[in-house]
């Protein structure tokens, strides 16, 4: 499959571009741990990442939990994880030189996450700092979160493309209801956190194993 007159590429951030799974674990085990709460399962933490931090400690709270307990253990998750979130976080093989390609060939490239911006920015600019993104736009309690397609036209606007000029390349499921609902194109990363069977059932157009792969779906 190709897609033609592609402007511009937009990206997912965790599961995406960079595995930041073992930073975003750490956090949470020690902000469950300082709120007194018993340590929770990591085997299946990934799978737990993209739909919102909040989202995340509802799941690995305890059921019966008070609410301010959880509350507190989220707190500290979100003091100390922006202060610990470049210690394990990597890039995804062939996700850099993907990004450098693109950039070289005068693709538009921003980042579209549902992370806390302010954190989303820090790592961005820690791991892609020779990579020129237009925007990194994630939670600044302003704009609205994905799947919404209010924030896919926004960034239309911000980077002067319609829908059709536009791929999104994200791991989730979300990402995938998302690009759909803009009308983007929708091109899951099988190597991120969700299944390739979550992907395709959430409207996904294409999978692809390896982000280098993507450079085959931009018709000359």
């Amino acid at each position: 499959m190709q897609f033609t007159g592609i402007k511009a590429v937009l990206f997912d951030l965790d599961g995406t571009i960079l595995d930041t799974a073992g930073d975003i674990c750490a956090a949470a085990c020690h902000a469950v741990a300082a709120a007194g709460l018993p340590p929770f399962r990591t085997e299946d933490f990934r799978s737990l990442i993209g739909y919102g931090i909040r989202s995340i400690y509802e799941t690995i709270v305890p059921a019966g939990t008070p609410k301010d307990v959880m509350e507190r253990a989220l707190a500290e998750h979100l003091r100390y994880y922006p202060e610990h979130c470049t210690e394990q976080t990597c890039f995804y093989p062939g996700a850099e030189e993907l990004l450098e390609t693109l950039a070289a060939r005068g693709i538009l490239l921003a980042v579209i996450t549902n992370k806390v911006e302010d954190t989303a920015v820090k790592i961005v600019r820690h791991y892609c700092a020779q990579i020129p993104f237009r925007e990194i736009w994630g939670n600044n309690g302003a704009r609205p979160l994905k799947p919404d397609a209010q924030v896919g036209e926004m960034a239309c606007q911000a980077l002067s493309v319609s829908p059709e000029q536009v791929l999104y390349l994200g791991d989730g499921d979300a990402d995938m209801r998302f690009a759909r609902n803009v009308g983007f194109g929708a091109v899951g990363a099988a190597w991120g956190y969700r299944s390739r069977a979550v992907l395709v059932e959430n409207g996904a157009q294409v999978l692809l194993d390896k982000p280098m792969d993507l450079l085959g779906l931009l018709a000359e």
